[in-house]
């Protein structure tokens, strides 16, 4: 108690959210696909950072799966014997075969969609 009496405030300080994984701590999509495509950088493994975060618990379970390979895009489906024959490219681009990395980080249509959410948050 004696630690917390010698404490002072600074009033003329505000506090402020920043992004740790930008070097002016602001938040922006670019940063945020830098670091989900660098290895070096990878916010899932930090659990506080995924699991003591204000999302929604499904948004979590999501970001686990997703992290994990267990997200059932045709890639997935195909190693798993459940789409043989049919055509591996994506449903949205037609560019590139459905694999997790691409539907979540390279394809452009997707990224249209994921900066449309970013800008509802």
């Amino acid at each position: 108690m004696t630690f917390l009496n010698s404490l002072t405030i600074r009033r003329k300080f505000t506090d402020a959210l920043a992004w740790a994984y930008s070097t002016n701590g602001m938040y922006l999509v670019k940063y945020l696909r830098h670091c989900l495509e660098t290895s070096s950088a990878d916010i899932f493994d930090n659990s506080n950072l995924l699991w003591k975060g204000s999302c929604p618990p499904k948004v979590k379970i999501f970001a686990l799966q997703l992290r994990r390979g267990r997200i059932m895009v045709r890639d997935v489906l195909h190693q798993f014997g459940m789409v043989q024959g049919l055509p591996m490219n994506c449903l949205l681009c037609n560019n590139s075969s459905e694999t997790i990395d691409h539907l979540f980080m390279h394809c452009h249509w997707a990224w249209k969609v994921w900066i449309l959410c970013m800008n509802l948050w």
